[in-house]
């Protein structure tokens, strides 16, 4: 059985990744911090995803990579309110050097922040795919590690 998709975009800018507030209104995940991303459509591939929602919601055009560590590429989030019952998250990231995010949807989230990763756990709730890779050990310094 295909489990539904949907994808988690980590922006990094100087040991900072991006992250933004839900409102209250929003249609799931109501005030919880998130990085840019969503469910995968029918007729396309994880990455076309990534792409489109990047640009959806930030106004970016970077190009997307996964990150390196196999372990940290795709979360699978068991989500009984919100969405689908299980469903795979596949991570991306793109490191950021003159330009910033925008928020296209103040309607959904508060502006990005950029975060100290070193901070994350500091920033509750955090969306489930978030939070389950922040418990993962080692994700913070691969996180980290990745060159800005």
């Amino acid at each position: 059985m295909n489990l539904p998709a949907g994808t988690s975009i980590f922006l990094l800018k100087e040991g900072q990744l991006y992250l933004s507030l839900r409102a209250a209104t929003a249609k799931a995940y109501q005030n919880c911090w998130q990085t840019p991303g969503g469910l995968v459509e029918t007729s396309e591939d994880p990455l076309a995803a990534a792409q489109r929602e990047l640009e959806e919601e930030t106004g970016l055009t970077t190009p997307l990579q996964l990150l390196p560590q196999l372990q940290f590429q795709k979360v699978l989030v068991e989500d009984t309110t919100h969405y689908h019952a299980k469903y795979n998250v596949f991570i991306y990231y793109a490191v950021l050097t003159n330009q910033s995010p925008l928020n296209l949807e103040p309607h959904k989230n508060s502006d990005w922040l950029p975060v100290p990763i070193k901070d994350l756990a500091s920033y509750t709730p955090l969306i489930p795919s978030l939070q389950i890779l922040l418990n993962l050990p080692g994700f913070s310094s691969a996180l980290s590690s990745v060159k800005s």
